[in-house]
């Protein structure tokens, strides 16, 4: 017999609510024909944005949203996407020779501060370091923050993938090393999507190999975090995990592969987003990192979006529900737990 023994005398500490953020990427069909519809849209919408969608995200009362990316802020130039709607240019994004769909610009700075609002989100705006320079992203932080600087825009170091702790240790070492303190550096962020496989489990192992590849996650937190704390022992900077979960074959989606990655909203990932926001709440905690799922179309919770975008289709909950049966632990403290077996002590 298995027992589970929670220790309610004592915390590990408060969990921080930013880890139940989210993640809106200008991908196949999550932003155009899925978060956004347009004003003129027959979809019901808010002010341009699906009515359906904003009212079930308000009842999980999402903490922050990352965008405009993921690999399309690379080549994202946030003048783009300001100024009357019908004058802004078109233009070919990051993803187009995935999916040959241009970028119309139609979903700007504006209009993703707006979304916040009414989802009750604060923005973490992901700047493109690679294509602008640091002058644009200043000016785009003055755009944001003057006159009334009431928006903060952190700065975090972006790179590694998974179990790629040598990359976590060479960022710190530069960091230690005062290269990087003349920038207000908040956090690191590591990425790590542990799919594979069909979308739909059918057997028992299946199911097991799922778990173990979500169950990695601790390990990936605690290997990265030493690295950083060989250079940063008094934890200043922070570990960020900005984009996680599942990532199966595209396709089984309802757009049947229109939309670029695509998939269906299954058990699993409200199962794997159950035991990663577990692992998030007992050791992203004491490690102050904040973890940013994804909204719709591409991963973890991006299924979710991807059927709202077709009015044909009933919305699967699965994974709102995983959302609201989280949000009742906000705020709170994690408590530490022991299991106990004929074959395991964890």
């Amino acid at each position: 017999m298995t027992k589970i023994t929670i220790d309610l005398g004592n915390s590990i500490g408060i969990i921080h609510p930013n880890i139940y953020g989210h993640f809106a990427e200008h991908i196949g069909g999550v932003m155009e024909d899925g978060l956004w519809v347009g004003e003129e849209s027959p979809v019901e919408n808010i002010r341009g944005f699906r009515k359906k969608l904003i009212e079930s995200l308000k009842k999980i009362n999402p903490p922050i949203v990352r965008w405009p990316g993921g690999c399309f802020a690379e080549t994202y130039d946030w003048r783009d996407g300001i100024g009357p709607r019908e004058k802004r240019p078109v233009r070919v994004n990051w993803w187009y020779h995935h999916d040959g769909r241009l970028e119309k610009n139609q979903v700007g700075t504006h209009e993703f501060m707006d979304f916040c609002r009414l989802v009750g989100a604060e923005p973490y705006v992901a700047a493109n370091i690679t294509s602008l320079t640091p002058l644009h992203i200043r000016d785009w932080m003055e755009y944001c923050n003057f006159p009334q600087g009431s928006t903060t825009l952190a700065k975090v170091f972006c790179g590694a993938n998974g179990h790629d702790v040598s990359w976590t240790r060479r960022i710190m070492q530069e960091y230690s090393n005062h290269k990087y303190h003349i920038i207000s550096s908040y956090g690191m962020s590591i990425h790590y999507c542990c799919g594979g496989g069909e979308c739909f489990l059918k057997t028992e192992e299946e199911w097991y190999d799922s778990m173990f590849r979500a169950a990695k996650m601790q390990r990936i937190i605690n290997d990265h975090r030493a690295a950083m704390d060989e250079f940063d022992p008094e934890r200043k900077i922070k570990l960020i995990v900005d984009e996680w979960g599942n990532w199966h074959k595209e396709g089984s989606g309802p757009s049947k592969g229109y939309n670029l990655y695509e998939r269906q909203s299954t058990m699993r990932n409200a199962v794997v987003a159950a035991l990663t926001l577990t692992l998030s709440n007992l050791h992203m905690t004491e490690e102050k990192i904040i973890a940013i799922s994804a909204i719709g179309g591409k991963l973890q919770g991006k299924a979710v979006l991807s059927i709202l975008s077709h009015p044909d289709v009933d919305w699967n909950e699965i994974v709102l529900r995983e959302g609201l049966s989280f949000k009742k632990e906000r705020p709170s403290r994690a408590l530490p737990k022991k299991i106990f077996s004929g074959f395991i002590l964890a």
